[in-house]
């Protein structure tokens, strides 16, 4: 049923005209917060009873006329602005809620006329600001099903609204938060993370709504409900569990680049490098990757990835933490391991003038069914990559696991232009100053490296990873003395 259209039996029928006029030439000042409480209470008084009264009609299967629907519209950006001036009590902005939820319900259903959006603005505007305001008394009006209609309205600023509503109930309520990551509410949580994928990277950052998908997955995580939410969206529409956990580490990442965002908990740091540690084990299986099943897990593994390489730019204590916790090892081992059954689908060039041949790594045999990574994952050798040069720059329990577990071989494969991982080799130099420095085990890799007879070590190339290189005459090895390299950007 349409909001708008011609009046049954039990019309819609507007507040007289003088009446109404009087109302509207005081609306305006009481939506600043200018007059007595004794006039903002009668005027309140008189326009919630407009409200309530449409509500009744359209409950009872009236259409609200145009004109009604018109000043429903001036009623909801009076209270708007009252609520954010403060001129609302609570059981004022209680009960206007109330009587507005059905209306605006109806107003966010796909057969509402274009008429019918103004209203919708305006009322989810004083409903979000009735979350900033009294965010108990937002969360108990609202439904699961009201919050999911909601979200899923394509007006940029509803969806804004919407978001902004549970940011703020799960942000002040940690029972809200819990609430969230728990039928029957999961499904909220679920159309809020299908709205954000709806968001492409180039708005990103170009719409206000972003923010607040972000701040409610702070929340989550803040109140310790990550691996709830990971493991509890599984079979909810309208995604895959694999993209809900893609969405939720972009919203980690996300997070990272806005103004104060605060430091994930240890254990949600933990919960996403169990996540690697676990796709790891079956992703240095090369028929692994042929199987189409394997796409969503491995654009998971991917992100994660990302996001701890992200985390260990600058924060000691959180790369501390993965060393102790393996995270290192199992970065090194996968990456052996995709550099080897990707290498027909790789440039190659600058670690054959290294080495003066193919790189010297164990178990080389490329699988006859190796197959170029998916596009979602092109990426992760150069995220690994970049994991493994941050941790390596903690010191000599970090540089001691690159040298035994021959991470220096596999950083060294690295250093090449590769269209597929762009950067890559920038990072692998990065990478070998830092497992190299003041570390005479893996500086001896490289000087152990001989002059191929038909190829010549490029010293250049071996200065831009941080050294400057010399052959010793009577051994025909590489001498090698440090030079700090300029660190790579992150993109």
């Amino acid at each position: 049923m349409s909001l708008e259209g011609s009046c049954a039996s039990k019309d819609c029928v507007p507040a007289d005209p003088q009446v109404w006029a009087e109302l509207e030439s005081r609306m305006a000042a009481l939506g600043k917060g200018e007059l007595s409480e004794e006039d903002s209470t009668n005027i309140l008084h008189s326009l919630l009873e407009h409200v309530e009264s449409a509500r009744t009609s359209l409950l009872d299967g009236s259409a609200l006329l145009p004109e009604t629907l018109a000043r429903l519209t001036v009623i909801a950006r009076t209270i708007r602005n009252a609520c954010a001036h403060a001129a609302l009590s609570a059981e004022q902005a209680r009960l206007f809620g109330a009587a507005l939820l059905p209306i605006l319900l109806k107003s966010s259903e796909a057969t509402a006329s274009a008429a019918s959006l103004p209203f919708l603005k305006a009322g989810l505007q004083f409903l979000a600001n009735l979350s900033s305001a009294d965010a108990s008394s937002a969360w108990d009006l609202l439904t699961p099903d009201a919050l999911c209609t909601f979200l899923r309205c394509s007006d940029p600023l509803v969806l804004t609204c919407a978001t902004m509503i549970i940011s703020n109930c799960i942000t002040k309520l940690p029972s809200a938060a819990e609430t969230l990551v728990s039928e029957p509410w999961l499904p909220v949580a679920a159309q809020l993370l299908d709205s954000l994928d709806h968001v492409s990277a180039a708005e990103e950052h170009d719409r206000t709504d972003t923010d607040f998908f972000y701040l409610a997955i702070e929340a989550v995580i803040d109140r310790g409900h990550l691996q709830a939410l990971f493991n509890g969206l599984a079979g909810h529409a309208p995604m895959t569990a694999d993209r809900y956990k893609l969405v939720l580490l972009r919203a980690m990442s996300g997070l990272l680049l806005l103004e104060g965002h605060r430091p994930f908990p240890p254990a949600a740091i933990a919960f996403v490098a169990e996540r690697i540690q676990l796709l790891a084990f079956v992703a240095g299986d090369a028929e692994w990757w042929a199987v189409p099943a394997s796409q969503g897990p491995a654009a998971v593994l991917a992100a994660a990835t990302s996001l701890l390489a992200k985390l260990t730019v600058s924060d000691r204590e959180v790369a501390t933490a993965l060393l102790t916790g393996g995270t290192l090892d199992v970065a090194i081992e996968l990456l052996k391991k995709i550099r080897i059954f990707q290498r027909p689908f790789r440039a190659t060039g600058t670690v054959q003038k290294i080495y003066g041949s193919a790189a010297p790594t164990r178990g080389s045999e490329i699988p006859a069914n190796a197959a170029p990574l998916p596009p979602s994952c092109s990426m992760l050798a150069r995220e690994l990559v970049r994991l493994i040069a941050n941790m390596a720059a903690l010191g000599p329990d970090a540089q001691d696991r690159i040298y035994t577990l021959e991470g220096m071989q596999a950083l060294l494969d690295c250093c090449a232009i590769d269209d597929v991982n762009p950067f890559i080799k920038e990072w692998a130099i990065f990478a070998i100053h830092n497992a190299c420095a003041g570390h005479e085990r893996n500086q001896s890799v490289l000087a152990s490296l001989q002059r191929s007879s038909t190829t010549v070590v490029n010293a250049d190339e071996l200065a831009e990873m941080g050294f400057e290189v010399e052959t010793d005459p009577d051994t025909g090895k590489l001498v090698v003395r440090n030079k700090a390299p300029p660190r790579p950007q992150d993109d």
